[in-house]
């Protein structure tokens, strides 16, 4: 092709007086301004589908939680209702008698124990306390 078959193909796609570099920065500007304004619709977007996710999971999980809290409970008391009722049908009665007789004297020395201290704390209170040891 000859130069003088179209010689102002260049000047007819560019504004008059710009230059082939501001028009490639003016295209580079309107491109990043699109992609900017994408990527603000994508995280707006994004955002809100984040935060209908969350109000829809939070029931669901409140729900599992709570049944799942509902299964452990089960699960312990049937253990220990079972584990209590086994031990007193294979336990022979000396050892229930026994076991009664021990709680009792346990309960019985603790009762003993509180008493004593609460003696002790009234008496370091009203100054009567034991005397001092002499050597």
């Amino acid at each position: 092709m000859n130069e003088n078959e179209n010689p102002k193909i260049e000047s007819e796609v560019r504004p008059a007086g710009e230059t082939a570099d501001a028009a490639s920065k003016s295209a580079s500007r309107e491109a990043f301004e699109e992609l900017s304004e994408a990527l603000k619709k994508a995280f707006r977007a994004g955002a809100s589908d984040a935060k209908k996710a969350i109000d829809e999971a939070v029931p669901r999980t409140k729900e599992d939680f709570s049944k799942g809290l509902h299964d452990i409970a089960y699960g312990l008391s049937y253990l220990v209702a079972f584990g209590a009722e086994m031990a007193r049908q294979v336990t022979p009665d000396s050892v229930e008698s026994g076991i009664a007789e021990g709680s009792a004297a346990g309960r019985d020395a603790a009762e003993k124990l509180k008493r004593r201290r609460e003696e002790a704390k009234a008496a370091d209170v009203s100054g009567t306390g034991p005397e001092p040891a002499t050597a």
